[in-house]
């Protein structure tokens, strides 16, 4: 197996440059990186080119460092695994310790880095994967959150001053679990009643982390305390409304409703929590978890903003290995092929290379086109 693209490890440093053949030992030590996806060149698709990350490596490098040092400051100074619950915000308020824990202007610099690259890339973000599976977790949700954030702000014509605000504020959403490191290393299941409740403090927690950092943050800050309401009112921490609404920058949120840029931020948050897991949910495949969020439209989460994460976020890029789960005529069930083009208008009906029978075996190369075979249904491998 030969590599079709640069491997690199959670830093960005390369490991293993396109081209090289790979033998077990660096399979071995891809699995021991845990490191589970790799292009790899298949005969006959010299044409298929993937799409480069929508994010440049540059501006990934430089991401990462800056979280790195803040996560690594923030998990440092105190650990309120177990501090009564109705103390955990005062203290970030007014101890002395959270001043500047955050540098909220540095990420303002990096997240406006981000917004560049995507602008730049224009109608190649709709061919290329969204989620990227290159750091350590918590940075990774991190990014991969502010990435989908800044590309449904966009969808919404959010200009770009707003889109740092959006971005900013999804990637340091989840801060405030930093200072419940105990809690984090559990799964959800494993959690006390009373354990759960003082999770479910991290939204306010992070929002008085962020009021410590200097600058108006004020909207950076309300963002974050209400990425966990939900529309029908039952989300926390004040249980506040929505309105399925196209969130639109220039519409005011009314009294007791959730404030537009943390509609986004939840669908963003929870479609990448769907995809890599997290302390409640198993990973699953894009399409399963695009379904997912469809079910919790209109009560989870806003209506509007889903239905334009299903436009915008592509769950099968080019390059990526899928298998017919249901076929027709022509091409039938269980045949492999790799997706050759993607579709601008309809993304989850790309066309594909089928290039393998049901039996595994090597096929004369047949073109797919999903848009011309209604009732051919494709998935992931």
């Amino acid at each position: 197996m030969q590599v079709a693209r640069d491997i690199c490890d959670e830093r960005l440093e390369l490991l293993i440059a396109a081209g090289i053949e790979l033998d077990l030992r660096m399979i071995q030590r891809l699995a021991d990186l845990e490191i589970a996806d790799v292009y790899i060149h298949e005969p006959g698709t010299d044409d298929i080119i993937p799409r480069d990350d929508v994010v440049s490596d540059k501006t990934r490098r430089k991401t990462h460092k800056l979280l790195q040092r803040t996560f690594g400051d923030l998990t440092s100074l105190a650990d309120m695994s177990e501090f009564a619950n109705e103390d955990v915000v005062t203290i970030l308020q007014y101890d002395d310790r959270f001043a500047n824990a955050v540098s909220v202007s540095h990420f303002h610099e990096v997240v406006h880095s981000t917004v560049d690259d995507l602008f730049v890339r224009h109608e190649d973000i709709f061919e290329t994967p969204v989620v990227k599976r290159y750091l350590d977790r918590k940075y990774e949700h991190a990014l991969n959150t502010s990435v989908l954030a800044i590309m449904l702000g966009r969808a919404f014509h959010y200009p770009p001053e707003k889109l740092v605000v959006l971005g900013t504020s999804s990637m340091l959403h989840d801060v405030g679990k930093l200072i419940f490191p105990k809690l984090t290393s559990k799964h959800y299941r494993d959690l006390t009643s009373e354990e759960r409740r003082r999770l479910r403090l991290h939204p306010a927690a992070g929002a008085a982390i962020l009021s410590r950092g200097g600058g108006n943050t004020a909207l950076e800050q309300a963002t974050i305390r209400q990425h966990h309401e939900q529309q029908d009112g039952r989300g926390y921490p004040l249980g506040l409304m929505g309105d399925n609404l196209p969130p639109v920058e220039s519409r005011a949120p009314r009294h007791r409703e959730i404030i537009r840029y943390a509609e986004i931020l939840a669908v963003a948050n929870a479609f990448d929590n769907l995809i890599n897991g997290d302390l409640v949910v198993e990973p699953m495949s894009p399409v399963k978890a695009m379904e997912t969020l469809v079910r919790g439209a209109g009560t989870l989460y806003n209506r509007a903003v889903v239905s334009e994460a299903l436009r915008i976020i592509n769950v099968y890029p080019v390059g990526s290995i899928v298998e017919i789960r249901i076929g027709d005529q022509l091409f039938e069930t269980g045949a492999r092929g790799v997706v050759r083009r993607g579709n601008h208008q309809y993304l989850n009906r790309p066309e594909i290379l089928v290039l393998w029978d049901r039996r595994g075996q090597r096929c004369a190369p047949r073109v797919l086109d999903l848009n011309q075979h209604p009732g051919v249904e494709i998935e992931l491998v």
